[in-house]
């Protein structure tokens, strides 16, 4: 009953169900349950997206329902992570018999739910729950065991990736600090990384003649603890001929990065080529360690007030600096938004909301059409936010703003951990603020003095209800300035 309900439509009870499923030793039923679990996947994946867009954009700290959509999809693949595995474990105890394709299937699979786990907490800025390396370590050494780690997974009737090269796209991930990206990026980067190693064909090796001179890693397949580079490896590691260990070298998936940037085509055009070449460039610099600290930071334990956004920024420098906002004389454009620099008016566009585009253009069609009967009107008003023709929040900024003109400022109070003449690593209180990588924070070093930075990473491993934010310092010191033209009298 169970297993139907879950084939005829995934719920949000889906992972609950799923831990009750069981499998039986007959031969017969083994081979039916391995189809029921493919059938789930794909199932899993026709609802993921749903879940995971309600959290892909969102600011942090995720709201309770973003929250709870996050730990779902790490439940559902946890749990279709351990009915695999559970499989694995009657092949090992001989209760049934699997075909070696079969058996390279279950582990690929295995590996792919721990993939994905490791991305859905990766976005909410968590690091793995406990235990995530070592199972994935147990998986790969039972791979090599069986001597499957090579062989390609046929999958839909394509071959894939390799196990080893699954197993290295995970490991990979770990390693590109995916704490300085926006969950939308880590996606980018995830997917990325599954492509780079398969061209680049690293490979994971218990033999240390590789080149020991940059981009070599080490793990060791009996701890709880992801690789770390050979050079930094802790002091009471065992010899290095101990048979628990692995080794890999980064630097063939960053060179073939490197190479993909240098194809436009394949990444976009306009715009987006540019945000994805800035964006995988980055990738490249964290895994050649082209890109790390360069200053020695100082342990500090002092306050600071901060603002976050750069209206905030702008209505506080406008203010210290006796600016005062005038109308322009020009009112041909009626509708203003404050929050876009320069008062700007904004677009008569409509933003809608990726896949709902009928659902939103449906209001306006019966509108043009001798308007909406009441019935027509309560089924629009059970979404207003959807069609509404009101996307405001598309244009919100992860700011504290406050006073009836917009312009009151209110400061939040900053614990800087350390700091260098570079930026600062500061723990506030996540429950009064939102906050997205690359938003412009203000501190106010003394009572004229305002330090600019961006915030570049965002950690949640912190005491509840704290999160830290490391931010690049932009500017010592700030002022207003402003453009002007025919249409504006004079001031902001």
């Amino acid at each position: 009953t169970n297993l139907s309900a879950i084939l005829v439509g995934p719920n949000i009870h889906c992972s609950k169900k799923l831990g009750n499923f069981s499998f039986e030793d007959d031969q017969e039923k083994a081979d039916r349950h391995l189809s029921a679990l493919e059938l789930i996947l794909s199932r899993l994946h026709d609802f993921s997206g749903p879940l995971e867009s309600t959290f892909l954009d969102a600011d942090f700290p995720f709201s309770s329902e973003q929250q709870a959509s996050m730990e779902l999809l790490v439940s559902c693949h946890q749990h279709l992570r351990d009915n695999y595995l559970q499989q694995l474990d009657h092949q090992q105890h001989r209760k049934i018999t699997l075909k070696k394709k079969q058996l390279a299937l279950l582990v690929y699979r295995a590996l792919q739910q721990m993939g994905q786990m490791q991305l859905y907490t990766s976005e909410a800025y968590l690091n793995p729950s406990a235990g995530f390396w070592t199972d994935c370590y147990r998986i790969f050494e039972f791979a090599e065991q069986m001597q499957l780690t090579k062989l390609p997974v046929a999958v839909d009737g394509h071959e894939r990736q390799s196990i080893e090269q699954l197993f290295g796209s995970i490991l990979l991930f770990a390693l590109t600090s995916s704490n300085q990206f926006r969950p939308r990026e880590m996606q980018k980067i995830f997917q990325l990384l599954g492509r780079a190693i398969t061209v680049a064909g690293t490979e994971v090796s218990a033999d240390l003649s590789q080149d020991q001179s940059k981009g070599l890693y080490v793990f060791d397949l009996h701890r709880d603890a992801p690789p770390v580079r050979f050079d930094d490896r802790p002091q009471d590691m065992p010899p290095a001929d101990a048979g628990a260990y692995r080794y890999f070298n980064v630097l063939p998936v960053a060179r073939s990065i490197h190479d993909f940037l240098q194809q436009p085509q394949e990444i976009g055009t306009g715009q987006l080529r540019a945000i994805n070449s800035a964006l995988y460039t980055r990738v490249v610099k964290t895994l050649s360690q082209v890109k790390c600290r360069k200053f020695t930071r100082l342990r500090e334990r002092r306050n600071i007030d901060g603002i976050i956004g750069l209206t905030n920024v702008l209505n506080h420098l406008r203010n210290s600096q006796g600016f005062a906002l005038e109308e322009k004389a020009d009112h041909t454009v009626k509708i203003y938004d404050p929050r876009i620099s320069g008062q700007w008016g904004t677009l008569d566009v409509d933003l809608v909301p990726l896949d709902n585009e009928v659902l939103f253009q449906q209001p306006k069609m019966h509108s043009s059409h001798g308007g909406i009967d009441a019935h027509t009107r309560r089924i629009f008003d059970a979404a207003p936010a959807l069609v509404s023709g009101q996307q405001t929040e598309i244009w919100e900024q992860s700011e504290k703003t406050g006073g009836d003109s917009g312009n009151a400022v209110f400061f939040d109070d900053f614990a800087i951990q350390d700091s260098c003449i570079l930026g600062y690593s500061v723990v506030c209180d996540a429950r009064n603020i939102k906050v997205r990588i690359g938003d412009i924070i203000g501190f106010l070093s003394d009572k004229e003095r305002l330090e600019i930075g961006l915030i570049r990473r965002i950690g949640a491993q912190c005491p509840e209800g704290k999160i830290q934010l490391g931010v690049e310092l932009l500017a010592m010191e700030s002022k207003l300035v402003h453009l002007t033209g025919p249409s504006r009298k004079k001031g902001l």
